[in-house]
């Protein structure tokens, strides 16, 4: 048990960083991880440790047997709107003498041992998940991580061979750090106060000429077409092109807003939330668009964001990636993203946003 008292102790004999084996914030999942303690006990540890100026060194990991859609929704849920603690994502492991390892064995998840050691592999959906299920709470995870988190104010920024060298100040403690960036989450390690923040850098795929080509047929086929719902498709199929594109994304939520339907509006505001973490305003519309959807608590994270990039008076810088990297990044962020044209039931609508 820690207390503020033990706390100020532990600061003023040297201690910089406190690492918890936090793991869920599902108490389903915490019961099945056989974890002694509470949802409310573990936000109390943190936020002691927080207001006591100690690093949190801290993982949420995903995908334990009794993990569900909902359980995956409930970890997120609470690390969107507590994003200042830190926490990093793994998934589960299952590693030789473990009891999960142990009961995938017995179950006949792990057939042959040997074969299963020598493939070097230890994660694999052990849940009761089916394979859509599971893959859809991998890209909830992915976009969560993407679009939530403390951000720092960059400084200086600059290309230096293959990838983006950034000066950026810690949101904690406003030291100046230096990274160089090479993948789309850049994350920074504050040397004074040994907080993780972000880097506000937005990476944008340069299409490649002959996707610039196809693009402009595309978007002379809009001004032929008669069909707002074809035209909507037509755009959507840029995006599938070009993730980057202003313009596809402009008359998108142009489309959503004469439509007068404000669950597509949501859809699409999320998806470039994906692409772009780091405008306020874009959050602050999303938070205003789930209030107005009765969706309050959904709401909570994006006006928390909206007023942490506001108050360090963040703002985003755009770093173009070379065409060598870009199939897989495009890829990747196609593969997260919400699909605009299908419909949603409730329960899915509220995992995603």
């Amino acid at each position: 048990q820690i207390n503020p008292e033990m706390l100020k102790m532990m600061k003023e004999s040297g201690c910089c960083c406190i690492s918890i084996g936090v793991e869920s914030m599902s108490p389903t999942v915490l019961k099945s991880m056989k974890k002694d303690a509470t949802v409310e006990q573990i936000e109390l540890a943190l936020t002691q440790i927080y207001e006591a100026k100690i690093a949190i060194w801290s993982n949420l990991i995903f995908f334990d047997p009794a993990e569900t859609l909902q359980t995956v929704d409930e970890s997120l849920e609470w690390f969107s709107n507590h994003s200042q603690f830190d926490f990093r994502f793994a998934k589960i492991g299952y590693h030789p003498g473990s009891r999960i390892y142990n009961e995938a064995v017995k179950n006949g998840m792990i057939v042959d041992e040997l074969k299963y050691l020598q493939s070097g592999e230890c994660v694999f959906n052990g849940t009761s998940m089916s394979t859509g299920d599971y893959n859809l709470a991998h890209a909830i995870i992915s976009r969560a991580q993407t679009t939530f988190g403390y951000a720092g104010k960059i400084l200086d920024c600059k290309a230096v061979g293959n990838k983006i060298v950034v000066s950026c100040s810690c949101p904690y403690c406003g030291t100046v750090g230096q990274c160089g960036i090479r993948g789309f989450i850049a994350n920074m390690n504050c040397l004074s106060c040994n907080r993780v923040y972000r880097a506000p850098i937005a990476k944008r795929m340069m299409p490649l000429p002959g996707a610039v080509a196809r693009i402009d047929r595309l978007i002379q086929l809009t001004k032929t077409e008669s069909s707002s719902d074809r035209i909507f498709g037509i755009w959507c199929q840029i995006i599938a092109i070009d993730p980057y594109h202003n313009e596809a994304w402009s008359q998108l939520l142009h489309h959503a807003e004469q439509k007068n339907d404000h669950r597509l509006h949501a859809i699409i505001l999320r998806n470039i939330l994906l692409i772009n973490p780091y405008v306020s305003d874009n959050f602050k519309k999303m938070a205003e668009i789930l209030t107005f959807l009765g969706f309050d608590k959904r709401a909570t994270k994006y006006a928390i964001k909206a007023e942490h990039l506001e108050r360090l008076d963040i703002i985003q810088l755009v770093a173009d990636f070379p065409h060598d990297q870009q199939e897989t990044a495009i890829n990747d962020i196609l593969n997260n993203m919400i699909d605009m044209k299908a419909p949603l039931s409730d329960e899915l609508f509220l995992k995603f946003v």
